[in-house]
């Protein structure tokens, strides 16, 4: 393998172009019929032959056989300067290092000679949305009105960057990505001409790493190949040429996240970094499990996870794929994630078990506020509010608001309203409240908290239902800076009296 895969198989006439068959059935009637347009535009991502397709149809429209076969023969005369690069005729730029309107100028200044050896002109810009505007606006009446002997041809990833007065004036073809069995049926040509021979669960694992990009899967397979020691393209070469990992880590490592298995997510975690595992290829991974994982669950083949618990961890494995692009640490960029992750998932929890404990004592006590006195009642309740004071002057304050007595082992904190009621729900804020009332009157208290109902309030009861539940959202959505892991403790403070 003297020359890259890529090089060594690009397609040498229409007949050998996979999945773009829209494209060149037009194409090969164009020329045909002696039709072809004087400006064409190519749009597709990369490894899908924009460039190939590009410098066939320079061919297509000189070879001098084309009519008698119906494709490019590769064998006259015009056909052999095109293929060894000697054409002076077809001249192929880099769009994005000749990008602004000098070069355009340049451009310009030749296209009005006739062509040295071929009868039509072929001008191919690759990677055309690089032009400035300016350079577009210098192109744009060649562009629609080209002598008769040039064609032009503009290729491009980006054909949202491409101007409307630019894409008015040309032939547009979208190009696609391959399809799986188009791809490996090409992979597994290569494979027997290069002397190789091949499983295709290998070459589908390649597929799924190039996207579908035909150049992408090439390269990939020609790393494999060089790896190969004997001729052989299985999935442990293709996995230990590429740096991937083995399906069973990963399932592993995954179930774990799902589970908030902190200890089995770092067992996992230790063997995929010392895998020397390529970060690409390992989100590429991460996505085709997850996707397989959600399909079940959404079939309900499948019950250990929820569709919820799923779609999170695929978000967040999205976030990765657009961060690790920053970072050169890969361990470290993994391990972030990991911790990330957890943490992001442990504080959702305990939020929605907090939330859960909070709704089950407030919708238990709503209290007429007939039944009791204002302010605090007696010096006991006083020294607590001063004691919370200490620790947090917004609490003190929040306690001043809301009638506080005490029975028995039981102290009991009302108030009317929903917004300071949900504020003392917090996870930390709770866990001060029972540390100092545990300190005045015993460590067998417990802390009952209760909406306290105006009395001049004329609201139906589903109504101050509907009050409850809006204490619990809001409490619900306070985002903490940092876990606390307070679920044994609002379990044991969080009672009904």
């Amino acid at each position: 393998m003297n020359d890259v895969l890529y090089r060594k198989y690009r397609a040498a006439t229409f007949a050998e172009i996979i999945g773009q068959e829209h494209v060149v059935s037009i194409l090969k009637s164009a020329i045909l019929n002696e039709k072809a347009s004087h400006a064409y535009l190519f749009a597709g991502p990369r490894g899908t032959g924009k460039t190939s397709i590009a410098r066939l149809l320079a061919k297509g429209v000189n070879c001098s056989n084309f009519k008698e076969k119906g494709d490019i023969c590769n064998n006259c005369e015009e056909c052999k300067l095109i293929n060894n690069a000697e054409a002076l005729d077809v001249i192929e730029m880099d769009a994005a290092s000749n990008r602004g309107i000098e070069e355009i100028r340049n451009l310009k200044e030749t296209i009005n000679f006739l062509p040295v050896t071929l009868r039509k002109k072929i001008y191919i810009l690759d990677e055309a949305h690089m032009l400035t505007k300016e350079a577009f606006n210098a192109l744009l009446k060649t562009l629609e009105e080209p002598p008769s002997h040039v064609i032009f041809i503009l290729a491009t990833t980006e054909p949202n960057k491409i101007p409307l007065t630019v894409l008015s004036r040309v032939q547009r073809f979208d190009l696609t990505l391959a399809s799986s069995i188009e791809l490996v049926k090409k992979l597994a040509f290569i494979v027997q001409k290069e002397g190789f021979r091949s499983d295709p669960k290998a070459l589908e694992s390649i597929f799924k790493l190039s996207g579908g990009s035909f150049r992408d899967a090439e390269s990939l397979l020609g790393k494999v190949m060089v790896n190969s020691t004997d001729k052989f393209i299985g999935e442990k070469e293709v996995a230990s040429s590429l740096g991937l990992l083995e399906t069973e880590l990963l399932n592993n490592f995954i179930f774990s996240l799902l589970r908030g298995d902190y200890e089995g997510c770092m067992h996992n975690l230790a063997k995929i970094t010392a895998a020397s595992v390529n970060l690409s290829y390992f989100i590429e991974q991460l996505i085709k499990i997850l996707k397989d994982l959600l399909v079940n669950a959404v079939n309900k083949s499948s019950t250990e996870f929820s569709v919820t618990s799923i779609i999170k961890l695929i978000n967040a494995v999205f976030e990765l794929k657009t961060e690790v692009k920053d970072f050169s640490d890969k361990e470290a960029i993994i391990q972030i994630f990991v911790i990330k992750y957890l943490h992001n998932n442990s504080v959702t929890t305990l939020e929605q078990n907090n939330t859960a404990q909070v709704k089950k004592t407030i919708s238990a006590r709503v209290i007429s506020s007939t039944d009791v006195k204002t302010g605090p009642e007696n010096d006991q309740v006083a020294r607590f509010i001063a004691k919370c004071g200490e620790v947090s002057l917004r609490l003190k304050t929040a306690l001043f608001d809301c009638i506080i007595s005490l029975h028995e082992k039981v102290l009991l904190i009302k108030n009317p309203y929903k917004h300071t009621l949900a504020y003392l729900s917090k996870s930390e804020v709770l866990e001060i409240i029972t540390k100092i009332a545990r300190e005045l009157f015993g460590d067998d208290l417990t802390l009952d908290l209760a909406l306290l109902e105006n009395i001049n309030s004329k609201k139906s009861p589903e109504q101050r239902e509907i009050e409850i539940e809006e204490v619990v959202t809001s409490k619900s959505e306070v985002k903490d800076d940092k876990i606390l892991d307070n679920s044994e403790l609002v379990e044991s403070i969080l009672l009904i009296s």
